[in-house]
């Protein structure tokens, strides 16, 4: 399981990011790509495949989790 914490309002927009990151590596490339699981308002779910040597395929879970943004003082 990986948690990634976004410090953005949403997370809109960073799968396509880390896809295009990703899909160019020459250690990962195409078919390591994350794939949405499940979205609410403060979080993401994904997975991606990654097949290895030994003929075993590891699916990795990750979650994103939209922090908090800290409330504004009232003076």
């Amino acid at each position: 399981m990986m948690v990634g914490y976004i410090q953005e309002q949403t997370t809109a927009g960073l799968r396509s990011r880390v896809n295009g990151y990703v899909s160019s590596h020459e250690l990962m490339g195409l078919g390591h790509e994350l794939v949405s699981e499940t979205t609410n308002s403060n979080s993401d779910w994904l997975s991606s495949s990654h097949d290895r040597e030994s003929d075993l395929t590891i699916r990795l879970d990750h979650v994103w989790v939209v922090l908090p943004r800290p409330r504004r003082r009232s003076r």
